[in-house]
């Protein structure tokens, strides 16, 4: 019973997280390129809710982009786009050849 109060807690401290990580480098565009990468890389749901949310520990990739693109907006920045430019490089895989 428990767990949904628990995973809420612990997507309010990543966002927190996520937040001193772009107070900090104040580079949102490269925090939106990696969240993409991590999407990626792990087949993650890119979109900004999901079913059954109270399950996750963790905000959405589509959340911490759209979070990202909020606090650059909130600190008078060039919006990030959320996907990459045409004729942009594709994230490089990480797997390793067999």
């Amino acid at each position: 019973a428990a767990m949904p109060l628990t995973n809420a807690i612990s997507r309010g401290l990543e966002t927190r997280a996520d937040n001193y990580s772009l107070d900090m480098t104040r580079d949102p565009a490269t925090f939106i390129a990696m969240m993409r990468n991590v999407a990626l890389t792990n087949n993650a749901y890119l979109g900004d809710g999901t079913p059954a949310l109270w399950l996750r520990s963790h905000p959405t990739i589509g959340q911490r982009i759209a979070n990202a693109r909020a606090w650059a907006v909130a600190h008078g920045m060039k919006v990030p786009a959320t996907v990459p430019a045409a004729g942009a490089a594709a994230p490089q895989s990480r797997a390793v050849p067999q």
